[in-house]
């Protein structure tokens, strides 16, 4: 596995959350069935053998998943703790750190990209995305999670909103889900997950198996939290 720093230095300094106090494997014990979902929702969407970008990584949760399916797999992530403990789990991923609004890859180099559980920690995503756009290949497959905003009293936000903010300075947004489809951007495929995600889930954690009941209606996207976004890029930015 390569392993490699790469700080990248801002015009404007951003107000990033102090991820080094923030464990993030706490946040997925007993969540057997929500991981197992959410990775064979991804399964359906990869064809092997391409390259691969992950990008908020965090401690290797889903790189693992991925690293045997493709040939080349980058995960990038800002947190130094999330960083040595995604090292010491995977194999062959080029593990770098950085922030998302400059990525330090050239132009059309990847053949995926997956934004898992990020987009709703973004004050301005769209400047994310088009650094996907620009490093993603013509036809590459984005995919992105996102909160789910017709749930609940934020059903009628119109762009991305603050809505919370959590431990250690975690900033919540939410946005209607058509906000992160763009002109080169365009969205393909809508599931959901999460009917698990909550105290009857933690208490039923052992039985995995629940978690083909939570994909089998994945397509009731409608009703579900998180939302599994698939889309390709179709023109390159000028």
């Amino acid at each position: 596995m390569i392993y490699l720093r790469c700080e990248i230095s801002l015009s404007e300094p951003l107000a990033i959350p102090d991820y080094e106090k923030y464990d993030y494997t706490r946040e997925w014990r007993n969540k057997q069935i929500e991981d197992l979902a959410e990775k064979k929702i991804l399964s359906k969407w990869i064809t092997p053998g391409k390259i691969c970008l992950e990008l908020g990584g965090g401690f290797g949760r889903l790189t693992s998943f991925l690293e045997p399916r493709f040939s080349q797999i980058v995960m990038v992530d800002f947190s130094r703790a999330n960083i040595e403990r995604a090292s010491q789990k995977l194999k062959k991923t080029e593990i770098i750190r950085s922030e998302l609004h400059r990525l330090p890859f050239e132009d059309n180099k990847f053949d995926y990209i997956f934004l898992i559980r990020v987009i709703h920690h973004l004050a301005d995503p769209l400047v994310v995305l088009g650094e996907i756009q620009r490093v993603a290949k013509e036809g590459a497959t984005v995919v992105i999670s996102a909160q789910n905003p017709t749930i609940g009293r934020y059903r009628h936000l119109k762009t991305n909103t603050l809505v919370a903010i959590g431990d250690c300075g975690h900033q919540i947004y939410l946005a209607p889900l058509n906000y992160y489809s763009t002109k080169n951007l365009k969205e393909t495929t809508r599931l959901g997950t999460g009917m698990f995600e909550n105290f009857v889930g933690l208490k039923l954690h052992r039985l995995t198996f629940l978690h083909s009941v939570d994909v089998m209606f994945a397509p009731l996207w409608y009703l579900k939290p998180n939302i599994f976004m698939r889309l390709v890029v179709t023109k390159r930015r000028d």
